[in-house]
C-alpha cells in the first residue's frame, strides 16, 4: 500500500492537507475520502450502486507516476479519467491531453497532479476557477506557491 500526502483545494478555494491511499483496489474510496473531507459536494454525487463514475483530470498524465494513476483508474468502474494535461505528447491515452490545463473545457469532478512545479500556478488557477478539488502530489514548490496552496 502506497501513502501519499495530498494538499486538497476545497470547492470554496481553501486548502487542506489530507492523506489518500492509492492502491490498485482502492482508488474509489480514496477519492471518496479527499472529496469528502474537503468539504466537497455535488449533484452528481451518487452511491456507488447508482452507477457514478468520478471523472478525473489527470495533471502530468504522461509522467511516470501520471501513468501509474492513468493504469489503475482504468481499471476502477466507479473513476474515470476524462482529460489529461501533459506537455509531453508521446504517450497514447484513451483520454484527451492538453499541453494547457487553461484549454481543457472537459467537465471533471477532481483533479490529480503528478506535475512540475512549474505547471502548478496554472493548476491553482484553473482550480480555483473551476472549483475543483485538487490531489496535489508534485514536489519542489516555491515558498509562494506553499503560500498559496495554504491559505
Amino acid at each position: 500500500m502506497q501513502w501519499l500526502a495530498a494538499d486538497a483545494i476545497n470547492r470554496d478555494g481553501t486548502a487542506e492537507c489530507r492523506a489518500f491511499e492509492v492502491c490498485h483496489d482502492k482508488v474509489w474510496n480514496s477519492l471518496m475520502v479527499l472529496i469528502t473531507d474537503t468539504g466537497w459536494s455535488s449533484d452528481r454525487m451518487k452511491s456507488q450502486e447508482d452507477g457514478y463514475m468520478i471523472r478525473i483530470i489527470m495533471h502530468g498524465c504522461n509522467g511516470k507516476m501520471g501513468q501509474v494513476i492513468t493504469g489503475i483508474v482504468a481499471e476502477d468502474a466507479q473513476a474515470e479519467i476524462v482529460a489529461g494535461i501533459d506537455l509531453y505528447d508521446g504517450i497514447q491515452n484513451t483520454y484527451p491531453v492538453f499541453a494547457d490545463i487553461a484549454d481543457c473545457k472537459v467537465e471533471a469532478d477532481v483533479i490529480i497532479d503528478f506535475s512540475t512545479a512549474k505547471a502548478i500556478d496554472g493548476l491553482l488557477d484553473y482550480a480555483l476557477a473551476k472549483k475543483l478539488p485538487v490531489v496535489l502530489c508534485t514536489t519542489g514548490l516555491s515558498e509562494e506557491q506553499l503560500a498559496r496552496v495554504d491559505m
